[in-house]
């Protein structure tokens, strides 16, 4: 935040005609008060405008804040990001992960997800979102707990629920898609919960993979990617299990990921996700935290 500048004049006296009694038609007194002005004018800017402000902000970055002049300007809103114009290039300090306080009626809090040098992407977790309005009270922080600002992972996630789904006598080495979501640009911890669910007559072993994928029709990632394998069995097979599976991600635009599954196994009866009773989700938790 800049410091108010002082605007009051200096040249009371320089500015007067030679005859300021008759001229302007001032007074002994009032002549007498304009040579004082100027140290008048300091004095009440000193103690009433700078040291205010200087207050203001020797608080603030005790608290972990840097005050930034007004220099947003509200462009748009898609999904949980927030997207602002800054009328300077702030890629010299201003970072991915770096914290945002501002106003908007109240105190908010965002985190950098994409910055360029004409526009920031915020993203505001589940509590705080940005509106077509004036943006004022601008800090930023470097630190990883400035005061005031929310470090529950809870608040910085969006949580994707993920529905049952399957495929009936599945050909054997081909992906199927169950789900897809869609990932905002930034940097993510993006751990995925889901059952796998498999049946399979006259068998004495099973096998199945679950992934997530950029294509909706393969794998591209196998550390993303989890295994089932029952052996030893006779009989028909029918088994459900609890996958987690969680890699970091970084995305520079927002990117859509495919949940698919697959047998290398023959003469499978179906292959699938989800079963009654338990919540499949997929998190993208912000990994600036």
């Amino acid at each position: 935040m800049a410091l108010t500048k002082p605007t009051f004049a200096t040249n009371n006296i320089a500015s007067l005609s030679e005859t300021p009694n008759i001229t302007e038609g001032l007074s002994a007194l009032q002549l007498q008060q304009l040579f004082d002005k100027v140290g008048v004018d300091i004095k009440t800017y000193l103690t009433s405008t700078l040291t205010t402000e200087l207050d203001t902000q020797i608080t603030n970055l005790s608290n972990g804040w840097i005050g930034l002049e007004n220099i947003f300007t509200y462009t748009n809103t898609d999904g949980p990001m927030f997207t602002v114009t800054t009328s300077i290039d702030t890629t010299s300090f201003i970072s991915p992960g770096t914290k945002f306080k501002l106003t908007q009626t109240s105190t908010k809090y965002f985190i950098a997800m994409v910055v360029t040098d004409t526009t920031i992407i915020f993203y505001g977790g589940t509590d705080y979102t940005l509106l077509n309005a004036s943006i004022t009270g601008i800090y930023y922080s470097k630190e990883k707990i400035p005061f005031g600002f929310p470090i529950s992972s809870e608040k910085w996630t969006i949580t994707y629920t993920i529905s049952a789904s399957g495929q009936a006598n599945p050909t054997a080495n081909t992906w199927y898609n169950m789900a897809s979501i869609l990932v905002y640009a930034g940097a993510w911890k993006l751990p995925y919960n889901i059952v796998m669910v498999g049946y399979k007559d006259s068998t004495t072993s099973y096998k199945q993979y679950l992934t997530l994928s950029t294509t909706n029709n393969g794998s591209t990632d196998n550390e993303r990617t989890s295994f089932l394998q029952i052996e030893g069995a006779t009989g028909t097979i029918s088994d459900n299990k609890t996958v987690y599976n969680t890699k970091d991600i970084t995305l520079t635009t927002k990117t859509t990921l495919y949940l698919n599954t697959m047998t290398p196994l023959s003469s499978v009866n179906n292959i699938g996700i989800g079963i009654t009773g338990v919540t499949q989700t997929i998190k993208a938790i912000c990994n600036y935290l």
